[in-house]
């Protein structure tokens, strides 16, 4: 791993632990603090007019050549050999990519970046083969320099004068001091920065980036201890076909094994290299093919008391990935995902289907792919019925109701409501959704939720269960209890009125007595007479009304007895007269009549009663 640390703590650390840490900045500090201007100046203008090389991209041949080399190094003391792998790529617009090591974001997230191994964000990223990227910051795994992922800017390195590589929108290779103009303004698509410009138009140019990548107090300490130490080291440059090259060597920090920036550009040059950068080496060097680790790795594992060697966590890896040209779909994560119809690595394909899937599934190399609800050879026949869903492998949960086969949403039937219809209609309402007002259903009846027509009880009947049909608690559509006793008070109000018209009677009766009860006196204690009326009218008046009474009682007196000077009122109570002649008669009889023989004839009833009275 490459980090921010001072080259005396750095040189400690390579020699007393597992890290193998190498970088030529101190802690504080990434990158060269020469500014465009002095980098321009101070370049060799006989051989370069810029500071920066161009070349267009190779786009035939094979997408990808992987080798694995063991070579001499040329001039070493003792004698030496580099071990590493190779990658040679065409067409890199379509088939290299910068990544950061967990998504977008990822690279620069706070307070620290979420470091995978390379292994892990190959994988995600379907890489065919993949290296370690670019610089990071040993505190916070932050990556530093400039970097550009799939046309999208992830860092800016505020233009600090360390040598990038790039490859533009139209698949122009750059290679070079860039200042942050060119970083921000530039349709890049894919860029990443490193230390130490290796390889130009075929040279070694170690020597030349050292003069302009450090400052002046480095000229001699921490950049050359980093440019001369053998190492384990990754490089990426270009051929001159214009494909792209992914180089890296085994090594381990201060050892035999492994190799310095200098014989490193001068190996490069040897396969081929026009322009070459140096990228992040030591520890974090980790090549994967097929995402298998296929180098030799110089961190020590903590497991076992590193006795093995494991890769390093990084903060960015370079990606190269099958073409993601899709003619007729989308590219996630490096590959195509084709429209419906078409099919094939770049969905250049078509595939046809019969009714094209009757507009219910997708149309594939393997047939149809059934949408949500719909299943068979042509997606044309809806779940059945308690089915839906994806392959129709979801149970509805409708109690009361249908399921729709795509959603499983319920249609309740009529009566039913709720989520899963399990719930009757409620506040007097009936039917579909319990839109409905039931009718007035009289106490013997219950409105039915689904048809909202009154539901009788038991021997009634009726729209609203108005008739009794039964015998044995209603009579009539009453209760026979409050039949009964309705019946009792009846009775009772009528045995009032009968004794009051009793009452009132024999009151009138006494009172009428007492009209004709005759005055008593010491000298005629035996002698009766009738009481006569009050003094409010006269005895001729009372006469007068007395002679219908008196004659119907001579009568019937001759029928019975015979003529007779006297008579005892001993026919009251027959059935024949009248009430009025009887209550006379019960007065008369207690009159007693001279012994004088009485003709009651028309002319004498007068002379008669005023002899009585």
């Amino acid at each position: 791993m490459i980090s921010h640390v001072t080259g005396y703590a750095l040189l400690f650390l390579a020699l007393t632990s597992h890290s193998d840490s190498l970088y030529p900045y101190p802690q504080s500090q990434h990158g060269s603090p020469r500014t465009h201007r002095f980098v321009r100046d101070c370049h060799d203008k006989q051989n370069f007019t810029e500071t920066y090389e161009v070349t267009q991209q190779h786009v035939s041949g094979a997408p990808l050549k992987v080798k694995t080399f063991e070579d001499d190094i040329p001039q070493s003391v003792p004698h030496r050999y580099a071990y590493g792998h190779m990658a040679v790529i065409s067409n890199p617009r379509d088939t290299f990519s910068v990544y950061e090591p967990d998504g977008e974001g990822s690279c620069t997230a706070q307070p620290k970046t979420v470091q995978h191994f390379l292994t892990d964000s190959a994988r995600t990223n379907n890489c065919i083969y993949a290296t370690n990227g670019g610089f990071f910051d040993l505190a916070n795994g932050n990556c530093l320099g400039n970097m550009w992922s799939d046309g999208r800017l992830v860092n800016n390195g505020n233009g600090i004068m360390n040598p990038n590589f790039g490859i533009l929108d139209n698949g122009t290779i750059v290679v070079g001091y860039l200042t942050e103009d060119h970083i921000l303004n530039m349709e890049w698509r894919n860029l990443v920065q490193g230390i130490i410009w290796l390889v130009r138009n075929g040279e070694n140019y170690v020597n030349e980036a050292m003069s302009m990548e450090c400052d002046d107090m480095q000229t001699t300490g921490e950049m050359e201890r980093f440019v001369s130490t053998n190492s384990a080291r990754t490089a990426i440059g270009h051929d001159n076909e214009g494909n792209v090259v992914l180089l890296h060597v085994e090594g381990k920090t201060n050892s035999p094994r492994g190799i310095n920036l200098r014989e490193f550009a001068d190996l490069l040059i040897v396969h081929g290299l026009v322009n070459a950068i140096n990228l992040d080496g030591g520890s974090s060097s980790t090549v994967t093919h097929n995402n298998t680790v296929i180098n030799y790795p110089s961190e020590h594992c903590e497991e076992e008391g590193g006795a093995y060697r494991c890769q390093h966590l990084i903060s960015s890896l370079l990606c190269v990935h099958a073409a993601c040209n899709c003619v007729h779909g989308t590219c996630n994560n490096n590959l195509c995902t084709c429209d419906p119809g078409y099919t094939g690595s770049t969905c250049e394909d078509k595939v046809e289907c019969a009714n094209n899937c009757t507009g219910h599934g997708q149309c594939t190399r393997d047939g149809c792919v059934c949408t949500s609800g719909w299943v068979g050879n042509e997606c044309h026949v809806a779940c059945p019925s308690g089915f839906y869903g994806n392959q129709c492998k979801l149970t509805c949960e409708c109690i009361h109701g249908d399921c729709d086969h795509v959603t499983g949403d319920c249609t309740c039937s009529p009566g039913w409501t709720g989520v899963t219809c399990g719930s009757t209609c409620t506040n007097n309402t009936w039917g579909q959704d319990c839109n409905n007002t039931c009718k007035q259903c009289t106490l013997h009846g219950t409105c039915n939720p689904e048809t909202g027509e009154c539901v009788c009880s038991e021997d009634w009947q009726g729209k609203i269960c108005q008739f009794y049909l039964g015998t044995s608690e209603y009579v009539g559509g009453m209760n026979t209890r409050v039949l009964g006793i309705l019946c009792v008070l009846i009775g009772l109000v009528a045995l009032c009125l009968i004794s009051l018209s009793f009452n009132v009677y024999y009151y009138l009766k006494n009172r009428s007595r007492q009209h004709y009860k005759p005055v008593r006196t010491s000298s005629s204690r035996n002698a009766r007479s009738p009481r006569l009326p009050a003094a409010d009218i006269t005895a001729q008046e009372h006469v007068q009304r007395q002679i219908p009474i008196y004659r119907e009682i001579h009568e019937m007196s001759h029928k019975k007895n015979g003529p007779s000077n006297t008579f005892r009122m001993e026919i009251v109570g027959k059935p024949d007269m009248t009430e009025q002649s009887r209550d006379v008669l019960e007065l008369i009889e207690k009159i007693e009549i001279e012994e004088d023989s009485i003709s009651l004839s028309d002319a004498d009833d007068t002379a008669l009663l005023l002899k009585q009275r």
